[in-house]
């Protein structure tokens, strides 16, 4: 068993990581230094091979390695048995009484065949399938796709108590905690959530961005950025 926590990585993670630095270091080698990093066989042959001119590269042989890197198959047996019969909460209407929206918990039923979402669900079988087998005790699921997210990841992991979901706005914070006592300056990590935010916004204005998304990452920001206080403001009393 390694002595490292496994992170289960998608492909806009790894993306937003490749060209953001923190302290003139690389996220994606911070996050490659601290963990083993996972993904799906789906998710390298359909999702970052085609990705990988975008990429500098240092993360290119990271990611083509092989070892720890490796990308992971999932049979389909495997995809059936996690996503065959899946529930997750779902908006149905409004109360009557006191106008609170109201949520359920539905079955959904997915079309294991599409592409659709599929590096997503591949993943999440990576992650009960590692727990399971001892290979790791828990693991860590690194996306920024929060549609996918809240869709599929979420709920297996309200489930299957496998660890914990992550964004990279997560990830830093995690660094500014783990290496505070090596001077990482609170405004270096926060130029790090300003990057990620910005590489977040150009992929979706490249997409068609509306006022509503740009709200939210900017609100994203601003909830991490807070974060960040709290977490100057205790460390600093530690000794």
């Amino acid at each position: 068993m390694s002595s490292k926590t496994l992170c289960i990585a998608d492909t806009c993670s790894l993306i937003y990581l490749s060209d953001i630095e923190l302290m003139k270091k690389p996220l994606y080698s911070w996050l490659f230094n601290e963990f083993d990093v996972a993904y799906s066989d789906f998710v390298w042959n359909k999702e970052l091979k085609p990705q990988l001119g975008r990429l500098t590269d240092k993360i290119r042989k990271k990611l083509t390695r092989g070892g720890v890197n490796k990308p992971r198959l999932v049979n389909q047996s495997q995809e059936e048995a996690l996503f065959g019969s899946f529930y997750r909460m779902e908006y149905v209407g409004v109360c009557s009484r006191c106008s609170q929206p109201i949520s359920k918990h539905k079955l959904v039923n997915i079309n294991l065949q599409s592409d659709t979402d599929r590096g997503e669900r591949h993943n999440c079988v990576i992650a009960l399938d590692t727990v399971r087998s001892g290979e790791h005790r828990q693991v860590i699921y690194l996306t920024d796709d929060y549609k996918a997210a809240r869709n599929y990841v979420h709920p297996i992991f309200e489930i299957f108590p496998l660890g914990n979901v992550w964004s990279s706005y997560d990830f830093v914070l995690y660094l500014f905690v783990r290496y505070y006592f090596l001077r990482i300056h609170i405004d270096d990590i926060k130029k790090s959530l300003r990057d990620i935010t910005a590489k977040a916004l150009g992929s979706a204005k490249a997409q068609g961005i509306s006022k509503k998304t740009e709200l939210i990452w900017q609100k994203r920001f601003i909830t991490y950025s807070q974060k960040v206080d709290r977490i100057d403001q205790v460390m600093q009393k530690f000794p």
